[in-house]
C-alpha cells in the first residue's frame, strides 16, 4: 500500500482491482465524467506501471475493472462511497526499447491511460429493444421496453407534466434502449411541453427528466461565489456539507440567444397529418415556447436582437406526421441552455454524489452586486470530477449549469 499522509479532517481512498490483480498503489490521477448529452458516466483512470505488464496480463478489455471511491472523515470512516463496475475502452501507453534479455531489463514504470465506461449502464442503454403497443401513454410504452431488458435497471422518472394522453398504437423499431426513448418523446411527448432527457446512473438506474420544472424544485445543492470583502465564514463552514459549495475562482459565462434565434426563427410551424384530416397546421411562437420548454428561473424574457431577426421570420416543418392535433411532439432542446455558467470547486474534500447527479436543480447565489442578475436557479447539465495524487490525494470539480434566462431578476 502506498505511504499514508496525515490530512486533518477528510482525505480520499481509491481502489482498483483489474482481472484480480490489485492495482491501488498504482493509481495517479482519476476522472469521472458526467453528462446529460451521454446515456452513461466515464470514467478515466491513469495509472503508473511498467506498461510490459499490461501486456503479459493481457489488459485488452476483456475483463471487468473494479473501482471504489472513498471520501473519508476523521477516524477513516467513509462519508460518501462508491463502488463502480467498468468497462476498457480504450487503453494507452508508450512501449519503450529494452534488451532481449529479461535479466538485464530494469522495470521501467510510465503513464498508462484507461478510458472506462460503467459496465451495467453502457449494457441497459445499448440493449435493443422494440414493441408494438395499443392504447398506452408514452411513459407506458416505456415501462413496457424497461420491462424486457435483462439487467433489470431501476427506473426514476419525474411525474410532473406527463403526457397522459393514451395512444391508440405506437410501433417502436429495433433500436437500442437510448435511442427507443428518444425516439418516443420525438413522435409522441414524453411530457407535456418541456424539456426530457434520459440517462442511465453509475448504479444502473435509469433516469428520465423534466428539466422544464428543475427550477421550481428545491436545488440539490447550492454554490456560494463569495467576496473578497465579506465575511465568508458562513459559506467555509456549509462547504463540507455536500449540499453547499463555495468558489473564489473565475467563472465562466455565455449566452447565445441570438445564435439560437437566428436559426430556430422567432415562429415555428409545423405542418401533421392528423388521421382524419389531409394536414393541420400548428402555429408556435418560440418566445412563448422558451418558457414552457426552458429552464426558467423567475425572469421570463428572452434577449435577442429583434431589430436584425425580424419578428415575421417563420420556419416550417413538414417531416413530422404528429399525432392528431397534439403539439406535444415538439422539442426545443436549445432553449434550455442559452445561458450557461462554468464553475471550478477546488477542495481537499470536495464530497461528489451530488456533483455526479447531472439534470438536477442548482441554486448559484453571490454576494458581488454586479453579478446578482446570474444568481437563481440552473440545472446541472455536466460535471468533471479530478482526483489527482501527488503528494496526498486533492480534488477538483468544474461544473456546467444551464438555463434559458440570463437575467434573474
Amino acid at each position: 500500500m502506498p505511504e499514508r499522509f496525515w490530512i486533518p479532517t477528510r482525505s480520499y481512498d481509491f481502489q482498483l482491482i483489474i482481472k484480480d490483480k490489485d492495482y491501488t498503489a498504482d493509481i495517479q490521477k482519476v476522472v469521472i465524467l458526467s453528462s446529460l448529452t451521454t446515456p452513461y458516466q466515464t470514467i478515466m483512470l491513469n495509472i503508473v506501471i511498467d506498461a510490459n505488464d499490461m501486456i503479459l496480463d493481457q489488459i485488452y478489455g476483456q475483463d471487468k475493472l473494479k473501482l471504489k471511491v472513498r471520501l473519508l472523515g476523521q477516524g477513516e470512516l467513509p462519508l460518501e462511497e462508491i463502488d463502480f463496475e467498468l468497462m476498457l475502452l480504450n487503453i494507452d501507453y508508450e512501449i519503450l526499447m529494452k534488451s532481449t534479455d529479461q535479466q538485464k531489463t530494469l522495470k521501467g514504470r510510465s503513464a498508462v491511460q484507461l478510458i472506462t465506461v460503467c459496465r451495467k449502464p453502457f449494457q441497459t442503454m445499448t440493449s435493443i429493444v422494440n414493441s408494438i403497443n395499443f392504447n398506452k401513454t408514452p411513459s407506458e410504452v416505456i415501462d413496457d421496453l424497461l420491462s424486457n431488458i435483462s439487467t433489470r435497471p431501476t427506473q426514476k422518472i419525474d411525474t410532473d407534466r406527463l403526457n397522459t394522453e393514451k395512444i391508440d398504437q405506437t410501433l417502436v423499431p429495433p433500436l437500442t434502449l437510448y435511442k427507443a426513448i428518444k425516439y418516443i418523446d420525438n413522435q409522441f411527448g414524453i411530457y407535456d411541453k418541456s424539456a426530457m432527457v434520459v440517462g442511465c446512473l453509475f448504479d444502473n438506474t435509469i433516469y428520465i427528466k423534466n428539466l422544464s420544472v428543475k427550477p421550481k424544485k428545491a436545488q440539490t445543492f447550492t454554490i456560494d461565489y463569495i467576496a473578497i470583502d465579506t465575511d465568508n465564514s458562513k459559506e467555509f463552514e456549509q462547504g463540507t456539507d455536500g449540499k453547499s459549495f463555495y468558489t473564489w475562482n473565475p467563472i465562466d459565462s455565455s449566452y447565445k440567444g441570438n445564435t439560437v434565434y437566428s436559426y430556430l426563427a422567432p415562429n415555428n410551424r409545423y405542418v401533421v397529418k392528423p388521421k382524419d384530416l389531409l394536414y393541420k397546421n400548428i402555429d408556435l411562437n418560440l418566445r412563448t415556447e422558451a418558457k414552457n420548454f426552458g429552464i426558467v428561473s423567475k425572469n421570463t424574457k428572452i434577449f435577442y436582437d429583434t431589430e436584425t431577426i425580424s419578428a415575421s421570420r417563420k420556419s416550417v416543418y413538414v417531416n413530422h406526421t404528429g399525432y392528431e392535433d397534439n403539439n406535444n411532439f415538439v422539442s426545443y432542446p436549445d432553449l434550455t441552455d442559452l445561458s450557461t455558467i462554468t464553475i471550478n470547486l477546488t477542495s481537499k474534500n470536495i464530497t461528489f454524489l451530488n456533483l455526479m447527479n447531472v439534470g438536477e436543480s442548482v441554486k448559484f447565489n453571490t454576494k458581488i452586486p454586479d453579478y446578482i442578475e446570474l444568481t437563481g436557479k440552473y440545472v446541472l447539465k455536466s460535471s468533471e470530477l479530478i482526483f489527482e495524487k501527488i503528494r496526498e490525494w486533492s480534488a477538483f470539480a468544474s461544473v456546467n449549469l444551464i438555463r434559458t434566462n440570463r437575467a434573474n431578476n
